[in-house]
């Protein structure tokens, strides 16, 4: 068992109460994918003795309740990737064939929008994910995490140059000469181009494509977050394939 799992009384009784909470949620996550280790249960049996509440059995339910009662207590927001990893249902462990779609994103700023983007692109298997140089590269922690595994799938580059991927480069943007993105048909290959979140897609990189879709809004807010937009071209891109 990690030491990080084991706590002498004294140690832990000194801790605040929400970090004594923390370690428990991380403890019940450990437990929750390797319920077969009765070390872990009895560990975590010791530490409800201490914080003087009731033990749990090792059923699914009961573990999910008792991870965020914890994670309630302790303060922490919780982030998707802090949700137990769980395979539901029609998780494979080896997804389709990909499109062979390339996706640049131009100096994105947020790891969480990157793994976002690295999930969806996994989840529709789009195909090939590249950061710009100015980008957090793709073994950032947050990404990864925010990825929900999904990163060590897609084939991501770094800094890589424009000029070698495959035309037309099809930009993401909301212009108001722009194609509405479901009247555009995406041949395969192109190069789906996204941009920063306060930005957009740069001057110099949206002079340089081929054409600009947009997705229609009729709210107040003119703009979807990147991630979300990419998700909602990536599920038209998938449809058009099935026709």
């Amino acid at each position: 068992m990690r030491r990080i799992f084991q706590f002498s009384k004294t140690t832990f009784e000194a801790m605040p109460s929400e970090q004594q909470d923390k370690k428990c949620s991380e403890l019940l996550k450990e437990l929750y994918c390797c319920r077969g280790r009765t070390e872990l249960k009895e560990e975590y049996d010791k530490l409800c003795s201490w914080m003087g509440i009731s033990q749990i059995t090792l059923d699914t339910e009961a573990i999910e309740q008792r991870f965020h009662e914890h994670m309630r207590r302790s303060g922490r927001s919780l982030a998707e990737h802090d949700f137990l990893n769980t395979m539901v249902v029609g998780d494979a462990a080896d997804g389709g064939a990909w499109m062979g779609i390339h996706t640049y994103l131009d100096g994105l700023r947020s790891c969480h929008n990157v793994g976002s983007v690295l999930r969806t692109a996994e989840a529709f298997r789009i195909g090939p994910v590249h950061l710009s140089e100015d980008m957090m590269a793709q073994d950032h922690q947050q990404i990864q995490k925010t990825s929900m595994g999904t990163w060590s799938h897609v084939v991501t580059t770094h800094g890589i140059d424009m000029e070698t991927l495959p035309r037309p480069w099809i930009a993401i943007e909301t212009v108001s000469d722009a194609t509405p993105y479901n009247e555009w048909i995406y041949p395969i290959p192109c190069t789906l181009v996204m941009g920063n979140e306060e930005r957009g897609i740069r001057a110099a990189v949206l002079q340089r494509c081929d054409t600009v879709v947009t997705i229609p809004l009729t709210g107040c807010k003119n703009s979807l977050n990147v991630a979300n937009a990419f998700a909602i071209v990536a599920s038209e891109i998938a449809s058009q394939q099935k026709r």
